[in-house]
């Protein structure tokens, strides 16, 4: 199925909590001259425009990046991400919204790479027109499932990757943990970032459960819950070999986003 577009959702709080951890872990790996490969297995675009027809059929925004825009208080923790969007939005009107793809290409150096990977044609004409002229992007019209079992390691020995479908196929809440464990079997250096969604059928129970009993050590999660009885009522992440001390960071992050636009948080490991 390649139905699915994110522009339509761009901006919610998924968005806003994946993309502020994001910032905040490609600024840790920063902190290191080595050099280091992003791989976003499922790009969607790099770029969105909130005033398109699309995104403002269903204004998920309005209850995401366009709440918290108002405020003052953003900590420390959130400033990567914050300073992405003011660079887009000089007036201050935060009409365009950054995908993981200009997520990570506003923090990566010279000497970094970035690979990203999508299937959806729309999509990926929009993802090759946003970043394509970047020097250190590479982008391939391939499934990323079949990334984290054949084309891993990169050449650099330190890296990221953000793995993040669109759920809308159900299979592939078992393909996550089957694909993610593959991926580590050929690097089990890099970091993995796994976004899951949480809907009333609790499909994410099962992933968790699967990712629990794998043997992969050192899976840091947190997740976010909204009220909402019938979308989506939470959005989880999974960083599995986060930086020491990330934890404290992820912890800050998800309740200051929880008292702006959610309801309750957690952060744990999942397996430590």
């Amino acid at each position: 199925m390649l139905s699915y577009q994110h522009i339509y959702h761009a901006g919610n709080i998924v968005d806003c909590q994946k993309h502020a951890l994001l910032a905040a872990l490609l600024s840790r790996l920063n902190e290191d001259a080595a050099s280091y490969c992003y791989i976003d297995t499922h790009s969607g675009r790099g770029l969105y425009d909130l005033q398109s027809s699309e995104a403002e059929k269903l204004k998920e925004y309005e209850t995401g990046i366009a709440r918290i825009w108002k405020l003052n208080n953003w900590p420390v923790e959130i400033q990567p991400y914050k300073k992405i969007l003011s660079e887009l939005n000089p007036d201050k009107k935060c009409r365009y919204y950054p995908g993981s793809p200009y997520v990570a290409q506003s923090l990566l150096r010279p000497q970094d790479k970035l690979e990203l990977y999508e299937i959806h044609p729309q999509e990926l004409l929009a993802l090759q027109d946003q970043m394509g002229n970047f020097k250190n992007v590479e982008i391939y019209n391939l499934n990323g499932w079949e990334v984290l079992e054949e084309y891993l390691p990169p050449e650099q020995k330190r890296g990221l990757v953000l793995v993040d479908p669109s759920y809308e196929v159900k299979d592939e809440y078992r393909l996550m943990p089957q694909q993610v464990q593959a991926g580590i079997r050929q690097w089990p250096e890099g970091m993995y970032m796994i976004w899951y969604p949480i809907l009333k059928a609790a499909r994410h129970i099962e992933l968790l459960d699967h990712f629990r009993t794998s043997g992969i050590p050192n899976i840091l999660q947190t997740e976010i819950h909204v009220d909402n009885d019938k979308g989506l009522q939470g959005t989880g992440i999974l960083i599995i070999n986060p930086p020491t001390g990330f934890e404290n960071i992820v912890t800050k992050i998800s309740v200051w986003l929880t008292q702006a636009i959610g309801k309750s948080t957690e952060t744990r490991w999942l397996v430590e």
